[in-house]
This record gives C-alpha cells, sequence and structure tokens, in this order.
C-alpha cells in the first residue's frame, strides 16, 4: 500500500470537487479557497496501528489433544478447501489455547477481547462443535446459539461453519433470519444443502444442534406458535449461547438482552448454571477484567467465578534487532526500532507522532519514509507492517463573515470575495461579527449570503445565520 499516493490522491480529488462547485473557473477565487484548505484541511492527518502477529502457543493444532479428540483433529485437517482446513501443524495462538481450556476443561465462559484479526472466532466456535460433535451428535434440539447483531455478520461465518460440519458427520446447522424460506419443496436442494437446514419448516421439523440468528428473530421465536416446535423438541438441550461484538451492547441494548438471555435460558428448560457463554469484541473492556467479568455476569446472569476473560498479546520478534537495517540517513537502524516498539504498545500512532520520532517534520515525507519502511523486506517479514487510517470531512457549506472590513485573511482574500470565508461551520468569525452561508441565487445564479432577519434586545434588525433544522423558505441576502 503507497500511503503517501492514496493520502495525496484523496486530497488532491477532495480538493478538486470543491474548487469545482464554489470557484469554477475562478482562479483568484481558486488560490483562496486552496488556501482556505490549508488552514482547515479537508483531510486529517492518517493514523498507523501495527499489524505485527499475534503471539502463537507452544504446541500445534495436532497436540492439543488435551482439549481436542484426534477425530475431531483430523476431521479438520482433511477439510479441501484450504480456506476453512485447520492443519495439524498449524500453531494456534496462545490465547485460543486458553480459550479452548477455559470452555471445554474447565467448564467456564468467556470474554475474548482480542483486537481485529486475531481468530476470536475460533477461540469459541471450534470448542462448540467440537463438544456438539461429542455428546450431541445426530441428536435433534438446538444445543447452541450464536448471536450476531447483523445478518452479514451471520453471513459471514456460513461457509466456515458448512465446511467444518460436512467434516463431522451428524452435526448440522441453521441460520434463522428474515431472509430464511419458510418453505422448501425441492427435495434435492434440501440434500445439496446439508448439513444446513434452508428453511424454517425444516428448523422447526428437527431442529439443528446450532442455530445462527440476531436478536429480533431470537424474540419472535420465543413468542411465534409456528416456532413453538423448536421450543419443545429442545427442551433440556441447551448448552451454549454464544454473542459476537458485544461491543454494540450498550445501555438500553444491554438490557434487553440481558432480559432476552432470561427468557432464553427459561423457553428451552434449562439452568443458566449449565450453560457455558462466549463473548466477543475487538473492542470491548478498558484493560480492566474486573470490570468486564461484572458486565459480562450481569448479562448473562451468571457468577463472575464463572468467567474467565482472555486477552491476547502481539510480538514483534520475527526481526531480531541486529538484523534491522539503516535504511537510510534519517530512517537508522535505533530510530526503527524504537518505533516498531513503540507501535507495539501503542493502540495507534498518527502520522506526526512517528514524524516526531524520525524527526521528519512535512507530512508527506512522512508517509514516503512510513512507505519506503512498510516496503522494506527483512527475512522475508516487513520491517514496519501497519495497517493505514484515514479521515476526511465533508464541507456542508462556505460561511462568511459580515464584517466588510474584515482583515483575517487580508494577503489571500481577493477582492470579489464577498468577505473573509470559511469551510467549517461557525455561528462568528474571529474577528466577533455574525458569519452567514454562502449560496448561489436560484434566479440569477449570483453568489449570495443566506441568513434572517431577527429582533435584537434593543429592537433593532439583526441578520443571522439560519438555523440547520425548521426555518423558513431560502431567502438570498446581498451584501451591502
Amino acid at each position: 500500500m503507497n500511503f503517501q499516493e492514496f493520502y495525496s490522491k484523496t486530497e488532491n480529488r477532495l480538493t478538486d470537487a470543491i474548487l469545482s462547485l464554489w470557484a469554477t473557473g475562478d482562479k483568484e477565487m481558486q488560490d483562496y479557497f486552496k488556501y482556505l484548505l490549508s488552514q482547515e484541511p479537508i483531510i486529517a492527518e492518517a493514523v498507523f496501528q501495527n499489524t505485527f502477529p499475534w503471539e502463537q502457543g507452544n504446541l500445534t493444532f495436532e497436540e492439543s489433544t488435551n482439549v481436542f479428540k484426534p477425530k475431531f483433529i483430523n476431521a479438520l485437517n482433511a477439510i479441501k478447501d484450504e480456506e476453512f482446513r485447520f492443519p495439524k501443524d498449524r500453531k494456534p495462538y496462545k490465547h485460543q489455547l486458553k480459550s479452548w481450556q477455559a470452555l471445554l476443561n474447565q467448564k467456564k465462559s468467556i470474554a475474548v477481547t482480542t483486537g481485529t484479526g486475531s481468530g476470536k472466532t475460533e477461540c469459541f466456535m471450534l470448542p462448540v462443535i467440537h463438544d456438539i460433535y461429542e455428546n450431541c451428535r445426530n441428536q435433534q434440539g438446538v444445543n447452541a446459539i450464536f448471536l450476531y447483531p447483523l445478518n452479514a455478520l451471520i453471513a459471514s461465518q456460513r461457509k466456515r461453519m458448512h465446511a467444518w460440519c460436512s467434516a463431522l458427520d451428524g452435526v448440522k446447522y441453521a441460520l434463522l433470519t428474515g431472509d430464511t424460506t419458510n418453505k422448501e419443496s425441492s427435495n434435492d436442494k434440501k440434500k445439496k444443502a446439508l448439513p444446513e437446514l434452508i428453511s424454517r419448516e425444516q428448523i422447526r421439523e428437527t431442529p439443528p444442534q446450532i442455530l445462527f440468528t440476531n436478536p429480533t428473530m431470537l424474540e419472535y421465536m420465543l413468542v411465534r406458535n409456528a416456532d413453538v416446535p423448536i421450543l419443545e423438541k429442545s427442551q433440556g438441550a441447551l448448552r451454549w449461547i454464544l454473542l459476537d461484538e458485544a461491543h454494540t451492547l450498550t445501555g438500553s441494548k444491554a438490557a434487553e438482552m440481558a432480559l432476552l438471555i432470561r427468557r432464553v435460558v427459561t423457553a428451552f428448560g434449562v439452568d443458566v448454571k449449565d450453560v457455558r457463554f462466549a463473548i466477543t469484541s475487538a473492542t470491548v473492556g478498558n484493560g480492566n477484567t474486573d470490570i468486564l467479568k461484572k458486565f459480562m455476569a450481569d448479562l448473562c446472569g451468571i457468577n463472575t467465578e464463572q468467567i474467565e476473560v482472555i486477552e491476547g498479546k502481539k510480538v514483534n520478534n520475527q526481526i531480531a534487532d541486529n538484523d534491522i537495517p539503516n535504511v537510510s540517513e534519517k530512517l537508522t537502524q535505533h530510530k526503527i526500532k524504537l518505533l516498531r516498539n513503540q507501535l507495539l504498545n501503542s493502540t495507534g500512532l498518527s502520522q506526526s507522532e512517528i514524524g516526531e520520532k524520525l524527526n521528519i517534520k512535512d507530512k508527506y515525507a512522512q508517509l514516503r519514509a512510513i512507505d519506503t519502511l512498510a516496503e522494506q523486506n527483512v527475512n522475508g517479514e516487513n520491517l514496519l507492517p501497519v495497517r493505514g487510517h484515514f479521515f476526511t470531512r465533508g464541507i456542508g457549506g462556505v460561511y462568511v463573515c459580515t464584517n466588510a472590513k474584515c482583515d483575517k485573511h487580508k494577503d489571500y482574500k481577493p477582492n470579489k470575495a464577498l468577505g473573509t470565508m470559511y469551510t467549517v461551520a461557525s455561528k462568528k468569525c474571529s474577528c466577533g461579527h455574525p458569519l452567514l452561508e454562502l449560496v448561489a441565487c436560484r434566479s440569477c445564479g449570483n453568489m449570495m449570503l443566506e441568513g434572517e432577519h431577527t429582533k435584537g434586545t434593543s429592537g433593532t434588525n439583526k441578520v443571522t445565520q439560519k438555523a440547520s433544522v425548521g426555518y423558513e423558505a431560502l431567502k438570498c441576502l446581498p451584501l451591502m
């Protein structure tokens, strides 16, 4: 990824779009707008996060027989699709091993708080499928409910679940969303879809062990007469409730989810102490495990002693310090080593913060330096593995000072400008006078200032910036 090129192209295209809207064919006004955008940037400085790998455990998947049975391991290793195959020689991350131990050996619930791309899904999905394969194979009744806030998140896990259940005989799953058809008359389609049940009729007749759904559909399932068979045939069967993207559960949403979980436990005829929970999120919690345990305990209706918080750790040990090269006069081995360590131990660094550490002040030079380091390869590893985040702002309007004598931009403002201009919404100029929005008259096309007449405290007439909502029809007020 060429960060400097991306930043420059984005900045130029946004600037061109603004100039074509507000200063078409007028070089003096275009130059003034370019100055305004240099003072009020249209694109903020980029922020960079490290993409160092997560810390691996010492055991391979094949050696994890203390949690998984060899038959289960062999089945996932034999999957032909490399995207979903879990090879025997793969070394799972440490937080994955901890999750498996907690869920299967210690019979605890877990809260996984590792970052994006850390394999959180495998933390809970593998133990759930293993438990069902060992204890509930070829049985009807819902053993596990996977709750996702969005159907798109459910769909993203569908192929993975299909591949794993196909490798394990006797384990079925279904997606119960608003898109699930009521009835599928084609027996061929039903057979081809297995181990997935593709219609609500199938789900009601023979409830699958694994059910993917969202809170709304789960709520409907508890009250809809047509879904009563699912509950009746699943009495005492529920063993797992998994909640992904837990950071979405705040305020009233969290309260509603807590009540829904309690109703689900009651409707399925199980004791909450016999149900294992897993919540996951890349952003939930603030590092305080006690607070997170309390949140999960209140949400799920279980004791904090039943909960294990699983945190991951990233490492930058793929490149030895002595192997780090002196890339240039500014990009020395010492500076690169410090930057790698600081990126590892921070949530993110802005390009100016990185520039400060590399003693580079120009924003484009900062991005070029980051590009240089990110593209440098040492022993097959990127010298600076980073992900860039870029932020732009929308310009809802241009605002003009009503003070004809305002000299804030006197060295840059052309005479034809109606006044000192701003691209950031505000009520007053720095000189203290009101700002009015710049608009084009619908009749003549001339640029005007939009405002509304109001009465001052002394009874004098005033023209003020119009409110954003509930205002009357447009008035064009030429500058006097």
